[in-house]
């Protein structure tokens, strides 16, 4: 019996909780109203049709003028600053080519969704290719944070769409895969251009040492001439001795020596 009493209240305390929880998001006419009238006051500002030259204007605003404009705004009962107007116009000028010709407002099906924090306006736009719903987040002072425009696409266009993506998607990957491939595959030529580089190194410093063994040669060919000439020198210095009767060559001085045909 305890058990019992103790689950009969355990269901009253989660009703209770639930039942607060959804009273505090819930709003009155009034609130509601005021809502779905300043909101829809706000989607026609940014629907009425403007030209290229106008878009410009507003876009090139200085900090100045939407400061300007934001107070016009309040006057006419919309509180929204100049940056989220802007991105609010940027966001249906983009919808407005998947849209094709934009239509009138559909009043009777605003709907007005209750947040924790104020509340989520969507208001339903007509277009000659693809209907929108203008989503503005408005908190509990009425002022609006953001202003979002949603082309409503049929499930085959999204569809569509998804498959474009997921496409283009595979797509991007392969290609960079490939890419991927070819850049592995080149690596097999580091080596033969290795080769070829050392090949050259190799022809280099051959033709180097070459170089060297050739200076070598010609310098024991030089070293082998002198002491030739050495001999030839001695040679004749104990000829001259011999015959001027001297005893030794240590009086003589050998200015040069001459080959027969050398100058």
């Amino acid at each position: 019996m305890k058990r019992i009493k103790a689950i009969i209240l355990t269901l009253a305390c989660v009703l209770g909780l639930t039942a607060c929880g959804g009273s505090d998001n819930e709003l009155d006419m009034t609130t509601r109203l005021t809502y779905q009238v300043m909101a829809n006051q706000c989607a026609l500002w940014i629907t009425q049709e403007i030209s290229d030259e106008q878009k410009e204007i507003f876009r090139n605003y200085t900090d100045r003028q939407w400061d300007a404009q934001a107070e016009y705004f309040a006057n006419q009962g919309i509180y929204v600053s100049g940056e989220v107007f802007m991105a609010g116009l940027e966001s249906w000028w983009g919808a407005q080519k998947d849209m094709g010709t934009s239509g009138s407002i559909d009043d009777i099906s605003i709907e007005v969704i209750p947040t924790s924090d104020g509340a989520t306006v969507n208001i339903p736009v007509t277009g000659s290719k693809h209907g929108a719903v203008m989503e503005i987040l408005m908190d509990k002072n009425y002022e609006i944070s953001s202003i979002t425009t949603n082309v409503s696409f049929s499930f085959g266009e999204k569809m569509g769409k998804a498959a474009l993506n997921t496409v283009m998607g595979m797509g991007t990957v392969f290609v960079v895969l490939i890419l991927i491939s070819l850049i592995i595959s080149c690596f097999g030529l580091i080596p033969k251009m290795q080769a070829a580089f050392a090949g050259k190194n190799a022809n280099a410093e051959e033709e180097k040492k070459e170089a060297v063994d050739n200076a070598i040669s010609q310098i024991e060919e030089r070293e082998e001439e002198l002491a030739d000439d050495l001999e030839l020198v001695a040679v004749i210095s104990a000829a001259i001795a011999a015959s001027e009767g001297a005893a030794g060559t240590d009086g003589f001085v050998v200015r040069s020596v001459r080959r027969i045909g050398r100058r």
